[in-house]
């Protein structure tokens, strides 16, 4: 096991990571925002990713929390502060946005892709699930997407990959009256692989399992895979993101936010 490493920012460190056997294990480190995502965490768990897919004695990636919650959605007060540019949208995986390349680099990263949650799983934290690979969920796990209760739409692909998971109905209970749901929930829906009292453990032993296969046929695989839909998540994301980035402008979102910020 190799020492590890803490990706930090002036103030506190916001990412923790280690390499645990052929697993780069990152885990998300702001716990007094529970975990919230701001374009710094972005922009070093992109750094995290180039790390892993760099590295050749790293088959897979597990991202998890070294805290109580795993994700409370991206911060707020970051939406409200980094301005959105039309240009940054049509970039994609080369915006200067952080949020915006993490989206695309998280979605095409080659390797792997672990989760194990815990806590609140929420926004962002909750729609990413949807570009992993295996997914470990704790009991006590509790999932939201309150984007339209927050005067935004779906993003990440969401509008188009739940449906087909969960069926077109209950979709829209959870995309657009951010309905909660929960671990039990979520594992009988096809939304986790596994649940138990220790979802970090069930993905470490599930890591160990990959790294025994060969590295040649796993991407290989993997790639397979992900081929099938990447045109429609391709097409849906860029839908979502310009409608999304339009909405971060809007008099709506800015009024429930600044509701949000003043209660929290």
């Amino acid at each position: 096991m190799k020492d590890s490493a803490v990706i930090e920012t002036k103030s506190k460190p916001l990412l923790i990571t280690r390499q645990q056997g052929a697993c780069l294990v990152v885990s998300l480190n702001r716990p007094d925002k529970k975990n919230a995502l701001n374009q710094a965490m972005y922009e070093q768990l992109i750094q995290a990713m180039d790390r892993a897919e760099a590295e050749v004695s790293i088959c897979c990636m597990l991202l998890t929390t070294s805290s109580e919650h795993f994700c409370s959605g991206n911060d707020l007060s970051d939406f409200l502060a980094v301005e959105f540019k039309t240009a940054d949208v049509l970039l994609g995986p080369k915006s200067s946005n952080a949020l915006i390349r993490f989206l695309y680099r998280y979605r095409d990263f080659p390797k792997t892709k672990l989760v194990a949650v815990q806590g609140l799983v929420i926004g962002i934290g909750a729609t990413l699930l949807l570009h992993s690979d295996l997914i470990f969920a704790d009991y006590s796990a509790t999932f939201s997407m309150p984007f339209v209760k927050l005067g935004l739409c779906p993003e990440y692909a969401s509008s188009y990959l739940l449906p087909k998971l969960v069926g077109q109905q209950r979709a829209y209970a959870l995309l657009i009256l951010g309905q909660c749901f929960s671990a039990e929930q979520a594992l009988r829906w096809g939304l986790v692989n596994d649940l138990s009292g220790s979802a970090q453990t069930a993905a470490l032993n599930a890591a160990k399992q990959i790294e025994n296969l060969s590295f040649t046929a796993l991407y290989g695989s993997n790639k397979l895979l992900r081929a099938a839909n990447a045109s429609a998540i391709d097409q849906a994301m860029g839908l979502e993101i310009n409608q999304f980035v339009e909405l971060l402008a809007s008099k709506g979102f800015k009024d429930k936010a600044a509701e949000f910020l003043a209660k929290h």
